[in-house]
């Protein structure tokens, strides 16, 4: 009797211990990274950016049912983060069921992503550790980034609906963290010391000779400026395009290769190779530039001129783009044949005093203002291109370096001599071998 009690009590501690253990691994779970180098968890500097991070993160992967394994990579990515901050939420949307977010967030490949920070947001197509770290800590940023935007002579409005006006992009840059504000420096005759980005969006009268002035001081005391300028147009900002040493030429690029893409009108030019930049680094698609302009940029300067756009070679700079039907390339005229440069990115070394260290100052002109506008933001990548710009003006193209682990051991090096044993070895001595053996023990087997 006593031992059914004591078998009795230790089953029932028995069970009662595993239930324990069983609740406990529900509560609480334990993982251990055992690759080399921890390579399948969080880098330092990703977990040290995360720490910061106090509100809410909220992903959108925006990826179509069948593509699984771009699903997998993201979750697995995304996976490390949640383990190292709870409240990080992510969601899948299929992005042919949601056609207007697609628009509106202006998303272009399978597995784009869209990341919310507290009143933040903004999209990411290359999915890695560091892209993603480094979108987190801007997002974090603290200080108001102000975007200015010259205003009274016709330019585009950045909180306009009108066709030729860039609300869409400045609501872009406002889910970014951007704070725009409109300048009218005849009512306001001071550009604010708080202006990041100047921007000159297409004037379409003459500036007064105190507003180029202001201008150009702002440039001179080290302001990042956006000039976007167009074909033929009298800015009276000649003294400013003289200091940055540029010029525009003459006549409106056209380029025969838009009929191609179905597009009738020459004078709409593309861009679909780009130089290395970090503004166009992130660029795999064309970018369509409606009725631009071609630059050339000087070469005794204190300024580094670099070519960020360039038409396609079918293209040159017309004389007369009216006659649409009947224009063509004339040798003995001012007209420039192509690959025309159509976007310049200046940037130049300014000496810091005794209180602030030496930067970079930079200035982007392009020579149409279009491909911004309500009408054409949507084409291609033209809103990528667009942001690019502004992240490099506001010096955000070089952020902390997340690094990656690499394991030593997952490439075998091995030479043609060793790779030919190891094909004679597995593929025709092993083999035969193992068939060799197999008959001699059936033989065996029959003859006793």
């Amino acid at each position: 009797m006593l031992a059914r009690l004591q078998n009795l009590v230790f089953v029932i501690l028995f069970l009662a211990v595993m239930g324990l253990l069983l609740w406990l691994t529900k509560q609480h779970s334990v993982e251990l990274d055992l690759t080399w180098g921890n390579r399948n968890s969080l880098t330092e500097a990703s977990a040290k950016v995360l720490d910061q991070l106090e509100q809410k993160i909220s992903v959108t992967a925006f990826v179509r049912d069948d593509s699984k394994a771009v699903r997998d990579l993201i979750t697995d990515l995304l996976q490390r983060y949640q383990r190292h901050k709870a409240d990080i939420e992510l969601k899948f949307l299929n992005p042919d069921l949601v056609p207007q977010l697609v628009r509106e967030h202006g998303i272009s490949i399978d597995g784009q992503l869209l990341v919310q920070y507290g009143d933040r947001q903004e999209t990411l197509q290359n999915v890695s550790e560091k892209a993603l770290t480094q979108l987190l800590l801007k997002l974090a940023s603290s200080e108001n980034r102000f975007i200015s935007f010259i205003s009274g002579h016709g330019e585009r409005d950045p909180l306009g609906s009108a066709n030729a006006d860039l609300g869409n992009f400045g609501a872009q840059l406002e889910r970014k963290g951007y704070v725009l504000q409109v300048l009218n420096l005849i009512r306001e005759p001071a550009i604010p010391a708080n202006t990041g980005i100047l921007v000159v969006a297409s004037p379409r009268t003459s500036l007064l000779d105190g507003e180029s002035k202001l201008i150009m001081e702002y440039v001179a005391a080290g302001g990042n400026l956006l000039w976007l300028t167009e074909p033929e147009q009298n800015d009276n900002l000649a003294a400013l395009a003289a200091d940055l040493d540029i010029k525009r030429l003459p006549g409106v690029v056209v380029d025969a290769t838009t009929r191609l893409f179905g597009i009738d009108d020459p004078t709409f030019a593309l861009a679909v190779d780009y130089p290395r930049h970090a503004i166009t680094d992130q660029l795999h698609s064309q970018t369509l530039f409606p009725n631009t302009a071609g630059l050339i940029a000087g070469e005794e300067s204190d300024w580094l001129a670099t070519p960020i756009l360039q038409t396609l070679p079918r293209s040159w700079t017309e004389m007369n783009p009216a006659a649409k039907d009947e224009i063509r390339y004339d040798e003995d005229s001012e007209e420039v044949d192509g690959p025309i440069t159509i976007a310049l990115a200046l940037e130049r070394t300014i000496s810091g005093d005794d209180d602030a260290a030496a930067r970079q100052q930079r200035v982007i002109v392009i020579g149409d203002g279009d491909f911004l506008s309500n009408t054409y933001l949507g084409n291609g990548q033209n809103l990528d291109l667009g942001n690019a710009m502004i992240e490099w003006l506001n010096n955000n193209d070089n952020f902390i370096d997340i690094g990656s682990v690499q394991a030593p051991d997952t490439q075998l090096d091995i030479s043609q001599a060793g790779a030919l044993a190891l094909l004679i070895i597995f593929l025709l001595l092993l083999p035969l071998g193992l068939l060799g053996a197999g008959i001699t023990i059936w033989l065996k087997r029959r003859n006793r």
